[in-house]
């Protein structure tokens, strides 16, 4: 019987789960100044943590015949491309040209010291006109919208050693972590065929994965997340990460006594300023064509969650929306993930959507 694990490479902590697995969490030590190889440093001792009580647990086969591995940001890059063929002359175009036409481009992008991730034909048109390309259609130009995402052979084959050390005959696939998440809003939210605009808020990243008529066309990330609260507490306070983490979750909740809670008002007030600005940066740069739909989806497993859906609905979006009225926030681990929001999308989008098609 083949038993597949979910492994989420996070950029502050490892999470799994499976078959007969309650969802596992480790979590790396805050750091107030963080970087990169530290973060992987820290990063390793989870992930080795959460093996090693997976190997341990009486409903894991003796070799799983899967490892479903899901990068950050940090540990990943994408986008999408237009790839255009003109003819002059009728020509038939197929879904095989398709693939095939995707497929070399995708070696170019993926290039030396790279592996790709995740390739996907997101949209075709000929001669303007959207098709599947089921059957072969008759046109002079073909337009292609196609996903690639890469990762660092370097990267990959650190994670894939250590995961080897523990489950040898497995099968080993790495996804990018933003592909799932617009799979989902593709699947339940009804993303598809309209703009969006998904958040990801980890605890040093924010990502934002932007979608034009259905297609995810550009994922950017800024480095301001969760932890950035916690560092503007602890620069206003003589206080430890701790302390400072409870305070803000009792705050973000609202049993934070009154008088408590105005002390930090200020701390909130700058931070949330400073995420907004990244925020707004960061769209004024990619939406250079078109606006948003007032939809956004956010993703987070932050204890200050609800910080960053009020950030989101004061944020200025009146220059990206189509209606210029304020974004509409939708919390996917309040609607329909409960438990460990990542662990969980990761699952629907293997159970669903790779799964499905192996079989």
């Amino acid at each position: 019987m083949s038993q597949a694990i979910i492994i989420d490479l996070n950029s502050d902590s490892v999470g799994a789960s499976g078959e007969g697995i309650s969802p596992i969490r480790r979590r790396v030590s805050f750091q107030i100044n963080q970087n990169l190889e530290r973060l992987l440093d820290d990063l390793t001792g989870s992930l080795k943590q959460v093996l090693d009580t997976v190997a341990t647990n009486k409903s894991v086969a003796h070799h799983p015949s899967s490892l479903e591995c899901f990068l950050a940001a940090p540990f990943h890059t994408s986008q999408t491309k237009r790839l255009t063929l003109t003819k002059g002359k009728p020509f038939t175009f197929t879904h095989e040209l398709a693939k095939k036409l995707v497929a070399e481009e995708a070696k170019r992008v993926v290039g030396n010291n790279n592996q790709g991730l995740t390739t996907r034909l997101m949209r075709a048109t000929v001669n303007g006109y959207e098709t599947s390309l089921e059957k072969p259609m008759i046109g002079e130009r073909l337009e292609l919208d196609a996903y690639f995402s890469l990762a660092s052979d370097l990267m990959l084959t650190h994670f894939r050693d250590i995961l080897r050390s523990y489950f040898g005959r497995a099968i080993i696939n790495f996804y990018p972590f933003c592909y799932s998440l617009y799979a989902l809003a593709q699947t339940l939210f009804g993303v598809g065929g309209k703009q969006a605009l998904i958040v990801n808020i980890e605890s040093e990243i924010t990502e934002l994965v932007i979608v034009e008529h259905g297609v995810l066309i550009e994922t950017i990330s800024f480095p301001v997340g969760h932890s950035q609260f916690i560092r503007s507490y602890l620069t206003a306070y003589d206080t430890v990460p701790g302390e400072a983490e409870s305070s803000l979750e009792l705050y973000s909740s609202g049993k934070l006594s009154t008088v408590e809670s105005a002390k930090i008002e200020t701390v909130i007030t700058q931070t949330t300023k400073e995420w907004q600005a990244a925020c707004h940066e960061s769209l004024e740069q990619t939406l250079d064509h078109f606006l948003l739909a007032r939809d956004v989806y956010v993703v987070t497993d932050s204890p200050f969650a609800s910080l960053f859906v009020q950030a989101l609905t004061t944020f200025d979006s009146s220059s990206f929306v189509i209606s210029h009225q304020p974004f509409d926030v939708h919390l996917i681990s309040d609607k329909i993930i409960t438990g460990d929001a990542r662990l969980g999308i990761e699952k629907i989008f293997y159970d669903t959507l790779i799964k499905s098609s192996k079989h």
